[in-house]
């Protein structure tokens, strides 16, 4: 039975969270003989021969490296030998991967799990039973572990990320391997390839077309909400002294409901600017839409300082 930690060991918790956030954020080129002995290791403690080894530089590859040697394959051993994990690498790499993926173990990418572990042997509550999944771990990417050989990927070569941590790239890829796979993500949405390299030729028919929901709210911000309003034959739903509401009906999400506001700060050349603002589509008058925007149950600018 566990006791509440010491003062020395919740000293660790930061330490080992920020040791395995850097080991699964790797770029750097996989250390191909420590993680051969990690995988060696991990053979050896569940007490099958050491297998051959197969490099490769993706997931995507080593696909197609089980496929040219599925002949001499017919045991696998994942079950003996990996962890389970759901980090936002693995969900994204992976969805593009499925018929294999879950062969995998994830090396770097098992970071969530084997932080856990790696706190408790640090603290003496296990032993070595894990020593070989932590060394390939820090050392290279994703593996396809089977009786007779193991297939062994690199780490990526580039990763980005937004402020919240998500797979963010809006102008190329999210993740990318050192032979020219990977996945586009936006804001943690994995997304086509022309969502992100043909943003600028996305038409409404297009966004209006796309049955995926996430990906169809990726492709309207990028279009810009100003645009796609106008585009899109919005209808105008009410209109007062404040503004005008518009609102657009789009299959399978909820209505896109925007507030239409004119700058009072005219332009140098005199005019004024309008500017769209979303709001939530239960609003029903742009006074209401004003209300939201500015938290208040009785907008009014007469008041504001």
């Amino acid at each position: 039975m566990l006791t509440r930690l010491t003062a020395q060991q919740e000293v660790l918790i930061p330490q080992i969270r920020d040791k395995w956030l850097k080991i699964g954020l790797s770029t750097a080129p996989s250390d191909w003989e420590k993680a051969k002995e990690g995988v060696r290791l991990a053979y050896q403690f569940v007490k099958l021969e050491h297998p051959l080894f197969v490099t490769v530089k993706s997931p995507m590859s080593s696909i197609l490296a089980y496929i040219l040697v599925k002949g001499q394959v017919r045991v696998q051993v994942r079950d003996q030998v990996r962890g389970q994990v759901w980090s936002q690498v693995w969900d994204q790499v992976g969805y593009q991967v499925w018929d294999q993926v879950r062969n995998f173990c994830y090396g770097q990418h098992d970071a969530e799990l084997l932080s856990f572990f790696d706190f408790f042997k640090t603290i003496g509550i296990i032993k070595n039973e894990l020593d070989g999944l932590f060394l390939h771990a820090q050392s290279s990417g994703w593996w396809l572990p089977y009786k007779n050989i193991a297939i062994l990927t690199d780490r990526p070569n580039e990763l980005y990320q937004d402020q919240q941590g998500r797979l963010h790239n809006p102008t190329s890829m999210a993740i990318k391997y050192r032979d020219g796979w990977g996945v586009y993500a936006y804001h943690g949405v994995r997304v086509p390839e022309k969502v992100i390299l043909h943003s600028k030729h996305l038409t409404v028919q297009e966004i209006i077309e796309e049955k995926n929901v996430e990906i169809r709210r990726v492709m309207i911000e990028l279009y810009g909400l100003s645009n796609f309003l106008q585009d899109a034959r919005t209808i105008k739903i009410a209109t007062d002294q404040w503004g005008e509401l518009y609102r657009r009906d789009i299959s399978n999400d909820e209505p896109l409901v925007m507030v239409k506001l004119v700058n009072t700060t005219p332009e140098k050349d005199g005019t004024h600017k309008n500017y769209f603002h979303r709001v939530p589509p239960s609003t029903q008058t742009p006074h209401q839409a004003l209300a939201y925007i500015y938290q208040t149950d009785d907008y009014n600018p007469q008041i504001e300082s």
